[in-house]
C-alpha cells in the first residue's frame, strides 16, 4: 500500500500488510489509524488489521464475532468502527463494532431489515442510519442507537436501491 502526503502531494510506500490481498473490504479511518477488515480473497475474509499512519506499522485485529463478508457498510463514531450488512446475504444481517481504543469487538443485534450488500450508511444525530444497497434492491431502512444498543425500523426510502440520501435536520 501507499500513503498520500497531502501537504507535499507525494506518495510513500507503507510497511507490508499482514493481510492477504482482497477486494471490497471495510476501510475506515479513526484519527491516524486505518482499519481494514473483511473483503473477499477467494472466499469471504474474516480477518483484519489496523494501520498506524504515523508509525508506519500494522497490527492484526482479534477475531471478529461475525462472519467474513465483503461490500459491508461501515460508520465511525468516536473510536468505534461499526460494520453492518454486506455479502453474502445469507449472513449479512449480522453487525458488530470494533473499538480501536480498547482493541475489542462488540457483537451487535442483527439488523431488522432485509439483507443487502453495499448499503448506504451514515451517522445522523448519534444514530447509524442504514438504507438502500443492492442484491436485492431493498427499500427498507433502519437506525441503530449505539447508546441503547437497539435498532429501530424507519420509513422506507421512496425509491428502489441506491445509496443516495440527503440528511438535513
Amino acid at each position: 500500500g501507499a500513503v498520500l502526503d497531502m501537504k507535499l502531494g507525494t506518495w510513500k510506500k507503507t510497511a507490508e500488510s499482514p493481510l492477504a490481498g482482497r477486494e471490497a473490504p471495510v476501510v475506515a479511518a479513526v484519527g491516524s489509524k486505518v482499519l481494514v477488515w473483511g473483503g473477499i480473497a477467494g472466499e469471504a475474509a474474516a480477518d483484519g488489521a489496523v494501520y498506524d499512519v504515523e508509525n508506519d506499522t500494522w497490527e492484526k485485529m482479534p477475531e471478529a464475532p461475525i462472519k467474513g463478508r465483503w461490500y459491508a457498510g461501515s460508520a465511525v463514531l468516536g473510536s468505534r468502527v461499526y460494520i453492518m450488512l454486506g455479502w453474502p446475504v445469507e449472513i449479512a444481517t449480522q453487525a458488530a463494532c470494533f473499538d480501536l481504543a480498547t482493541r475489542r469487538w462488540l457483537q451487535l443485534p442483527d439488523a431488522p431489515i432485509q439483507a443487502r450488500c453495499n448499503p448506504g450508511i451514515a451517522v445522523q444525530r448519534g444514530k447509524i442510519v442504514v438504507w438502500g444497497g443492492f442484491r436485492p434492491q431493498p427499500t427498507d431502512a433502519a437506525a441503530f442507537d449505539p447508546v441503547t444498543g437497539k435498532w429501530r425500523k424507519i420509513e422506507e426510502i421512496p425509491f428502489v436501491g441506491g445509496d443516495w440520501v440527503l440528511f438535513y435536520r
